[in-house]
C-alpha cells in the first residue's frame, strides 16, 4: 500500500494491528527491520520521554502521530 510517499506492507493476518510488531509473514518479503516498523510504544525510551519538551520527546510525539495517521496501512517499509 502507499500513503503519499510512504510505502507499507499489509498482511491479512492482522498481527501487526494487534501487536504493533511485524508478523512472521513479513520476513518472507523483507530481509531487515527498521525502527519505524515497530510501534513506538515498544521503544525503550517511549515511556520515559514521550511528550516531554525535548528533542527526543518531540520525535516520539511525531512518531506516534504518524502511526495513528497511517494505522490502517500496515507495516511501514519506506519513509
Amino acid at each position: 500500500r502507499r500513503s503519499g510517499e510512504k510505502l507499507f506492507i499489509h498482511c491479512s493476518c492482522g498481527f501487526y494491528h494487534r501487536t504493533g510488531l511485524p508478523c512472521p509473514h513479513f520476513f518472507f518479503l523483507i530481509d531487515e527491520i527498521d525502527l519505524m516498523m515497530i510501534h513506538v510504544r515498544y521503544w525503550k525510551v517511549y515511556h520515559a520521554y514521550f511528550n516531554e519538551d525535548s528533542d527526543i520527546g518531540r520525535y516520539l510525539t511525531r512518531a506516534q502521530a504518524q502511526l495513528f495517521e497511517n494505522r490502517t496501512c500496515g507495516i511501514p517499509i519506506m519513509s
